[in-house]
């Protein structure tokens, strides 16, 4: 009976996103499931599976590393084909995993830094709120958000691993092997050591007395007579000194691996990244180092009211240019201001698990927020899979402080809402045409959007509603070039050979390359497969 109440938190967690999100069983392939699982040769090609270790993430020019991530994607082509409702399966399987993942992290942190105080509502709370968030829908929806899920249970997994004491040997190897499934499935499990280490420090935080004890005594055997017997604490020093060394060296080694044997930079070539995508490579000064507070802002708002979500933030919609009266801009600030103050007030209370949870998401945010370095997207729901689950075990703290009587319906209105959002948005994922046009009346500064609109639109073979959204984006932004470059290969698949070169020659103008030239030759290639037609038509009547 004990065993089963402490597991209760776990396994409701899991039960509520495993039922939630059944509805992505009906799912098909979105936006980039197409080039990194229906378009990658790898992938159906056993005797090409060893090149996930040595090549890039999608074979295309980028610096992604997930051999893991792949991995998965292959096995399951392999066992069932291109059936895309497996594969929304084991997305579903590994979110209700990392869901109870998160309530066990929260359970164990609460105990080992609060002396177990309210740890299964703790527990409870951060599991249920992680498992229902809407900000999470993309994630696993979306069937590339697999790495972001990976990353989570690898390093969720180690964290909880390290917290649950003595640390033996056993133990040392199962932390290793989080992080090597945490680094090797999405580029944010480099970040694990890191954690590890202040986790490593707030449990000494916590107990400053043991710690002055351990400085006293650095051998460890002061309650031994007999020298040649280890003591307990000397067994557990062992341990963690041989997980520190297999952390850096393993850390060290991918570093060299990825850097000077496979040559994958760990940032982005600006000429490589797209500005409608991420606009921040355009910008320089003041305005790179303030448009970050704007980007917070809007993940801070996703978290708290994930009201109009989108698979899509290009061009203006979180903005080409930094703003100081845009409201998110407030936001931010408030956010960092909240985020330091709580800080402070923990440190000085010495309140370890508040500490910790504040530390992981500013750290984990971090990477994320292009605030150090640039990354391939200015904002993206997915990426905050990973500190979104430190964020609302900080919420669930709090949360459980209140009484019941006035914590029981505040939750369940709180789950109920998420749930329902959850659901409904998950089920918009099934439907390609349906997810980008409502996220489109919601975002109508996304291009991005109206690119993926037309291409479903062209796909179906509804040439003029794709010439009429391809028409909206122009209006938003003329001077994207590859909007022409669509709106030519939809007025050439419609048969309209004068537009369609009107069209490509624009975008040639704005942006010359190896696409435009393509779609120019097969303009004239049509050109002259009608002239033969025509002229063999005209023979045949003579």
């Amino acid at each position: 009976m004990l065993a089963s109440r402490r597991n209760a938190p776990a396994v409701l967690s899991a039960l509520l996103a495993a039922i939630l999100y059944s509805v992505t069983l009906w799912g098909t392939y979105v936006y980039d499931d197409y080039a990194i699982i229906r378009e990658d040769p790898r992938i159906e090609s056993p005797s090409r599976w060893y090149q996930f270790w040595t090549q890039n993430y999608n074979g295309q020019v980028d610096n992604l590393y997930r051999p893991i991530t792949s991995i998965t994607y292959a096995l399951q082509i392999w066992l069932h084909g291109p059936r895309a409702w497996a594969f929304h399966l084991v997305n579903l399987l590994l979110h209700a995993a990392m869901s109870a993942l998160v309530a066990i992290f929260a359970m164990r942190m609460t105990e080992t830094f609060a002396n177990g105080a309210r740890s299964q509502r703790v527990g409870l709370l951060s599991g249920l709120l992680f498992a229902a968030h809407p900000v999470h829908v993309e994630a696993i929806a979306n069937i590339v958000g697999r790495a972001e899920i990976l990353c989570g249970i690898g390093t969720i997994g180690g964290l909880i691993l390290y917290l649950n004491r003595p640390m033996t040997g056993a133990k040392v190897l199962g932390i290793v092997g989080c992080f090597l499934l945490a680094l090797l499935s999405k580029e944010l499990g480099i970040l694990f050591p890191l954690l590890l280490f202040m986790l490593m420090l707030c449990r000494r935080f916590a107990k400053p007395q043991a710690a002055a004890e351990a400085a006293s005594d650095p051998a460890g055997v002061l309650a031994y007579a007999d020298p040649d017997v280890a003591s307990p604490d000397l067994a557990e020093r062992r341990a963690t000194t041989w997980l520190i060394v297999a952390m850096c060296w393993l850390l060290a080694g991918y570093i060299i691996i990825r850097e000077q044997v496979i040559h994958l930079k760990f940032w982005w070539d600006r000429s490589f990244l797209d500005w409608t995508v991420n606009p921040l490579v355009h910008m320089s000064g003041g305005e790179r180092l303030l448009m970050p507070i704007t980007i917070f802002g809007h993940y801070i708002a996703v978290l708290i009211a994930p009201i109009h979500l989108s698979p899509d933030y290009s061009a203006n919609t979180i903005g080409l240019h930094f703003n100081p009266r845009d409201p998110y801009f407030a936001i931010g600030v408030v956010a960092i201001i909240a985020w330091i103050a709580l800080a402070i007030f923990a440190f000085v209370r010495r309140n370890v698990a508040l500490l910790f949870c504040l530390l992981a998401f500013g750290v984990t945010y971090g990477v994320i927020s292009n605030v150090v370095s640039l990354i391939g997207t200015i904002f993206g729901e997915r990426l905050i899979y990973l500190p979104s689950a430190f964020f609302l075990i900080l919420i669930s703290m709090a949360l459980a402080k209140v009484s019941w009587k006035l914590l029981a319906p505040l939750v369940t209105c709180l789950l109920l809402l998420g749930s329902l959002r959850t659901f409904t948005y998950a089920r918009l994922w099934n439907d390609k045409i349906r997810l980008f046009e409502t996220t489109l009346a919601h975002h109508p500064d996304s291009i991005r959007l109206y690119l993926l609109l037309a291409n479903e639109y062209r796909d179906h073979g509804q040439y003029a509603k794709a010439k009429a959204v391809l028409d909206r984006a122009a209006e938003h932004l003329p001077n994207y070039w590859e909007i022409w470059l669509q709106a030519g290969v939809n007025a050439l698949k419609a048969g309209d050979l004068d537009d369609a070169e009107r069209y490509i020659l624009r975008a040639m103008k704005l942006q010359p390359g190896p696409a435009t030239s393509y779609w120019l030759t097969q303009i004239e290639a049509r050109r002259a497969t009608t002239r033969a037609a025509t002229k063999g038509a005209a023979d045949t009547r003579r």
